[in-house]
């Protein structure tokens, strides 16, 4: 059940008073887009509500759109003037990127949101909201993403400092949060093309949905939570088994297949801290398993694991591998798999 308003915006005061009192300073990452000048004039509105908060602007110009990137940061840095509000800017060439340009600008943003809350004592809002989280869960089902983590974006992240305060309001809320106020902000010539598989969902795929059910994006947003909901609750029921040394088909041959594969991925994933297999790897280890197949795992030429007789055991762990390097392909090859791939094949790792 959706909550309402008035409990969301008594939540949002709450943690404001939280980080007030604990002279936690706040930071709102802005793209100079609509959703997040909303989410500027939004905590501004609440500065004489909270006179001993610090508020602060953040705002990353990748420099990928010429003149725009540069009359975005001087539109964000004049509004902050004019508000006696703190402006940070982080600059970054991003014409070099030939690929991969959103995961890259992703990790350049995430990072920077890091060392700046560790710097400030600090905390970033980002202005996500429910149909960002509704196009996310289609994004991840699309691509096969494990069930815990379709709703990948929480409302607060202690571990990262970062808090999404509208993140459970449609548009319609948040405009009733502003009082109906016209937002001056930017538009992003980039959002309109569907040059990006996120643009092609926002624009072809959620308006036949919503064609489908008119309250769709609520829809999939909270189906998407509960599934994560629920799947991170059985994952803590079965903790130890994550968290042992092996695992066994007497292990996971009574369980659905779903769970038997997510419990798999998790105890690999915890023991070879960084690496993450595909779920295609996970099935054939998983049906090893279950036919007694042997299996050799082997990372970067080094032997770490290995499937005998129904179970599957760690022999070594390799060093962690940072996945915020730009070269981050890594391999695992799996020997002796009888009858499903070829000798040698080599399987992605998506760290």
């Amino acid at each position: 059940m959706s909550r309402s308003l008035e409990s969301i915006e008594f939540d949002i005061k709450r943690r404001l008073q939280y980080f007030s009192d604990k002279g936690i300073r706040l930071a709102v990452a802005c793209s100079a887009g609509k959703d997040s000048m909303a989410l500027c004039e939004y905590f501004y509105s609440l500065i004489d509500e909270f006179p001993e908060l610090k508020m602060s602007v953040l705002h990353i110009n990748y420099n990928l759109r010429a003149d725009e990137s540069i009359e975005d940061e001087n539109f964000i840095r004049q509004w902050c003037e004019s508000k006696k509000i703190d402006f940070f800017l982080k600059s970054v060439d991003g014409s070099k990127q030939s690929t991969g340009i959103q995961n890259w600008a992703r990790d350049v943003r995430y990072s920077w949101f890091k060392e700046w809350c560790d710097a400030h004592n600090g905390v970033v809002c980002i202005a996500h909201h429910l149909k960002d989280q509704a196009e996310t869960a289609v994004f991840k089902l699309a691509r096969g993403s494990e069930l815990d983590k379709i709703s990948s974006m929480s409302i607060y992240s202690g571990q990262y400092r970062i808090w999404r305060p509208f993140l459970e309001l449609d548009y319609a809320q948040i405009n009733k949060l502003l009082h109906g106020k016209k937002i001056p902000h930017r538009e992003d010539s980039s959002n309109a093309t569907i040059k990006y598989s996120r643009n092609r969902i926002r624009h072809n795929v959620m308006p036949e949905l919503k064609e489908i059910s008119a309250d769709a994006e609520r829809k999939i947003a909270t189906a998407s939570r509960d599934i994560s909901d629920l799947y991170t609750y059985v994952l803590n029921v079965h903790d130890s088994l994550i968290r042992s040394d092996n695992l066994t088909f007497n292990d996971l041959g009574a369980m659905p297949k779903s769970l038997a594969t997510l419990i798999l991925a998790k105890f690999i994933k915890q023991k070879i801290v960084g690496y993450k297999l595909k779920s295609e790897s996970i099935n054939l280890i998983y049906d090893a398993l279950l036919q007694n197949e042997d299996i050799d795992l082997s990372l970067d030429s080094e032997k770490v694991a290995q499937c005998r007789a129904g179970q599957l055991k760690l022999m070594v762990a390799p060093k962690p591998f940072d996945s915020r390097k730009k070269q981050h392909e890594k391999y695992f090859s799996l020997g002796e798999l009888k009858n499903s791939i070829p000798e040698d094949a080599d399987l992605e790792i998506d760290p």
